[in-house]
């Protein structure tokens, strides 16, 4: 889907309004299992990145998870307002683009959350770049999606791209990051990475 798209769908009353019920499936075994991944790894002085956050489901989950600091970035408005409707978490939300964040800072955790399906395969790399610039050594980036399972990323329904853990894992490991678990998920695929020296 073209970012242009994209925009547009997610401004649309409707879809923001339906989003949560719709993602709310997939969110909340993705967040279980990232919560289960960084236990030990998180605590209330972490900093996380939720690049992608819609309404704000994983970035409240990891704050009442871990009592982290965490600021959810989006490019549609109408998702945020609905985020900073429902927060009451004191979670900063933004408007930005995954391609080229509005952040000079750097996180312990950046979570990319159903966010890939949105990125047209030519600018993926760019995402996975964009995260390691706002990433320091020992950085954990999780990455929940809906999957293929064979290589080449490929588009579904003319909304979604849909890509393959080999080509997110080489995308990732092109932009200084390391993989350290991989969670099979319905209709969904949990990768973890860690940032190298």
């Amino acid at each position: 889907m073209t970012e242009a798209l994209t925009q547009a769908l997610f401004s649309l009353p409707a879809v923001v309004s339906l989003y949560d019920f719709f993602a709310w499936p997939f969110v909340a075994m993705s967040n279980l299992e990232m919560g289960r991944l960084l236990q030990g790894k998180v605590s209330k002085e972490s900093k996380i990145l939720d690049i992608g956050t819609g309404t704000g489901m994983t970035a409240r989950y990891l704050t009442s998870t871990f009592g982290a600091r965490v600021v959810g970035i989006d490019t549609s408005l109408e998702m945020l307002s609905r985020a900073q409707a429902l927060d009451g978490l004191d979670i900063t939300f933004k408007q930005g683009n995954a391609l080229s964040l509005p952040l000079a800072e750097s996180f312990d955790v950046i979570i990319m959350g159903y966010l890939l399906r949105h990125i047209e395969p030519k600018d993926a790399p760019q995402v996975f770049l964009e995260a390691s610039r706002v990433s320091r050594p020992g950085t954990i980036l999780m990455v929940a999606d809906l999957f293929l399972p064979k290589p080449g990323p490929q588009q579904v329904l003319g909304v979604w791209y849909l890509h393959d853990p080999v080509t997110l894992t080489q995308l990732a490991m092109d932009a200084g990051f390391t993989l350290f678990a991989t969670r099979y998920l319905p209709l969904s695929i949990l990768l973890a990475y860690q940032k190298g020296k």
